[in-house]
């Protein structure tokens, strides 16, 4: 067992190191085996952004910091991620036409989310195409097994009034007025983000948070 003020010393060389790399060290180096964005690197680096645990063990093993504690290899119960169906932004379709597929894929190898279950979907339209394309297999942690972080991409669903569901991907942003959901598309239909609110009669909930995608070959 390790003191609060022992981890929270490693935090701060880490976060020293951040700002000053190590020769041979890149930030995109790190965001990379982290499973995070260079900038996020950075936040951390000024202290503007938490370090989670599985982040935090990384981070320890490529700047080379002497440190007690160990990275454990990569551990996943499942073998198999299911493909939970198709996810498209302004699409409507009752509750029960949201099937499980036949297809899975082996789990994606993010280490920050070491032993959580995933899950992936099938991704259709434009909503998101400044990240993800038509046909991208995109993997999700379910929201009680993931951090919600400034940024990050969530697996959204938008419950209307009638109880018809619409699936979609979203950028998360925490604003003065609540919570935001942001489109990053070219598509001139998506560009004002869901709001938390149910004054149109909908019902707004965040269902899990991306880890990575891949394209199937054709």
């Amino acid at each position: 067992m390790h003191s609060s003020d022992e981890i929270q010393r490693l935090i701060e060389q880490v976060r020293a190191s951040i700002r000053n790399m190590p020769p041979g060290k890149t930030q995109g180096e790190l965001a990379e085996l982290m499973s995070t964005s260079r900038q996020a690197v950075n936040r951390i680096g000024a202290n503007t952004r938490n370090i989670y645990g599985d982040e935090l063990l990384i981070a320890l093993d490529y700047l080379e910091i002497d440190s007690p504690l160990a990275l454990a290899p990569l551990e996943s119960s499942a073998q198999s991620v299911p493909l939970l169906g198709a996810i498209e932004a302004g699409v409507w379709r009752e509750a029960e036409a949201f099937q499980a597929s036949e297809r899975s894929y082996p789990p994606f190898p993010a280490q920050r989310y070491r032993g959580a279950g995933q899950y992936a979907l099938e991704l259709r339209g434009s909503s998101m195409n400044r990240h993800y394309h038509e046909g991208e297999i995109i993997y999700c942690v379910p929201i009680d097994q993931a951090p919600l972080y400034d940024g990050c991409h969530v697996h959204v669903e938008r419950t209307d009034s009638g109880g018809r569901v619409e699936c979609t991907l979203k950028e998360y942003r925490k604003t003065d007025k609540g919570v935001e959901l942001h489109p990053k598309s070219t598509d001139p239909r998506y560009q004002e983000p869901l709001i938390f609110d149910d004054k149109d009669g909908s019902t707004v909930l965040i269902k899990g948070v991306v880890i990575g995608s891949f394209r199937p070959a054709p």
